[in-house]
């Protein structure tokens, strides 16, 4: 090949590399417009839609009612930071079949999944850990003690009302969190009755329910308060169970179930659970035993959850102020709730049919109704019984 031949087809090379770098970088500079258009248009969608972004953080108030949080551990009179203890002798542990010596300990919280994840670790504690049994001998403490897991609050009064040995109270942490399972779980509750003529879906939640989720979810806590004055109570926040080193989990529920010493138990308890972890080949996300992971996805379903809320509740109220903080005006709610209450301290607890706006308590969406009935006492229930008139009237739907 002559050497002008050779040089003619290194020119066609020369250009045709400089018309591919071109396409090249044509493409490259069109993705970036793209991608910023994209980003630009994310940003006007995000200020049209109402503002900031939204977190499930504690609100600006929150310690207030962290600071109300009271146990009632049997032989632990200690202070601690967070909760009031109350000393052994105040600590009923009322067991209503005396003849069968069965202990009834409830896991108490709001429709929701927050009990899941320590339900199953505590029912592993138990069925590791021994008790006295009736003649007194050591006997798994599985065989004598029933675990009730509710919603249903116990009715004011000592064990001989409510029925309970002991009570679990899985307190929701942050409160935005459990306000956001709770309205999520009754949505899905009840787009599965028959009776409801409307599906419901989470699109139909408001920032009207989301705040008198939230003052349910304080006057619950309000209401184990009072009882925690003379039973034997448990109150652990969600986060602290996924965050809490489980040697310490362990020690906190052989104290607190009065279980009798065990040098191995620790090691017998994680062996189990983690053997059950490895077992269940069929885990839901719901049954998740990576609390830390259960937790992140709760978090996760919360903030997508506010952040519909903050875009429906800006498309259905144009005129007024579109950037308004929702977490301000949950703030507001708690403040008003602690205020209402004497800070968890007045007695009755404010309702939980009247979480309405102020102007009218009474009017709550049928989602916020369903909770309400959810959380109310249930006077019908085994050992139970309803003297106190706030209980029957909440049983009743009366209030």
């Amino acid at each position: 090949m002559s050497s002008s031949s050779s040089s003619i087809i290194s020119k066609i090379l020369v250009v045709l590399i400089i018309l591919c770098l071109g396409v090249s970088f044509k493409k490259t500079f069109e993705l970036m417009g793209h991608h910023e258009t994209h980003i630009a248009q994310e940003a006007i969608h995000h200020e049209a839609m109402g503002g900031q972004s939204i977190s499930v953080d504690p609100l600006e108030h929150e310690i207030m009612y962290i600071d109300t949080i009271k146990d009632c551990i049997p032989g632990n009179g200690n202070d601690n930071n967070k909760k009031k203890k109350k000393k052994k002798d105040k600590c009923g542990t009322f067991i209503p079949n005396e003849e069968s010596g069965i202990e009834r300990v409830a896991f108490l919280a709001p429709p929701g999944k927050t009990t899941k994840m320590l339900l199953k670790f505590i029912n592993i504690v138990l069925m590791k850990g021994m008790k006295e049994g009736k003649d007194g001998k050591s006997v798994s403490a599985k065989t004598v003690i029933e675990i009730i897991s509710d919603t249903h609050m116990a009715p004011y009064g000592y064990g001989k009302t409510h029925g309970y040995t002991r009570i679990i109270s899985v307190v929701p942490q942050p409160l935005l969190m459990g306000a956001t399972d709770t309205l999520k779980a009754a949505v899905e509750s009840l787009s599965t009755l028959s009776t409801v003529s409307t599906p419901v879906s989470k699109n139909d939640i408001t920032l009207n329910d989301l705040k008198a989720g939230l003052r349910q979810q304080v006057r619950y806590t309000c209401r184990l308060n009072h009882i925690a004055a003379h039973t034997a109570i448990w109150s652990i926040g969600l986060e602290d169970f996924a965050e809490i080193e489980r040697d310490v989990l362990v020690d906190l529920a052989q104290d607190f179930f009065e279980l009798k010493p065990q040098e191995n138990l620790f090691n017998e308890v994680i062996a189990e659970y983690e053997q059950a972890v490895a077992d269940d080949k069929v885990m839901g996300d719901d049954d998740d035993d990576n609390a830390l992971v259960r937790l992140n996805s709760m978090y996760a379903e919360g903030e997508s959850l506010l952040r519909l809320i903050q875009i429906n509740n800006s498309k259905n109220n144009k005129n007024n102020d579109k950037n308004s903080d929702i977490l301000k005006i949950l703030d507001a709610v708690l403040l008003d709730e602690m205020k209402i209450s004497k800070n968890l301290t007045a007695w009755p607890c404010e309702s939980f049919w009247t979480v309405g706006e102020p102007d009218n308590r009474l009017e709550i969406s049928p989602i916020i109704r369903s909770i309400s009935k959810a959380m109310s006492p249930n006077c019908d229930a085994p050992h139970t019984s309803c003297f106190v008139k706030r209980d029957k009237c909440e049983f009743n739907g009366d209030e």
